[in-house]
């Protein structure tokens, strides 16, 4: 990572440790737009772990629209579920590690309450 600062040099930020397994998913609202405001869970080696789809967080500041789950040495992820914005949400099973996978809204299976 780069970090540009306003009254002083650039620096570089690296990230040294032990790679593991991961996973990321992109929340898709429709056509190719991102669900800001989405929530994703997913279950990594009996552990339930939820990240909020937030590409943007303060002033001047974006971050990536994916969310990423670190698996250590987890093969996969179980049980994916996306809390769309306004309340909904949608099973959408089992996915293996090491990948980049979009959910689109629709394509799961609706879960009611």
């Amino acid at each position: 990572m780069v970090v540009v600062n306003r009254d002083a040099a650039p620096y570089l930020r690296m990230n040294r440790a032990e790679r593991g397994n991961w996973v990321r998913f992109r929340a898709l609202a429709s056509a190719g737009r991102d669900a800001h405001g989405a929530v994703v869970s997913a279950s990594v080696g009996g552990v339930r772990q939820r990240r909020d789809v937030q590409p943007a967080a303060s002033y001047l500041a974006s971050n990536d629209p994916r969310v990423h789950f670190g698996l250590g040495n987890a093969r996969a992820v179980h049980d994916v579920v996306v809390r769309w914005p306004g309340g909904e949400r949608e099973a959408f099973g089992d996915f293996a590690a090491d990948a980049d996978y979009a959910l689109v809204r629709g394509t799961g299976t609706p879960i009611s309450e």
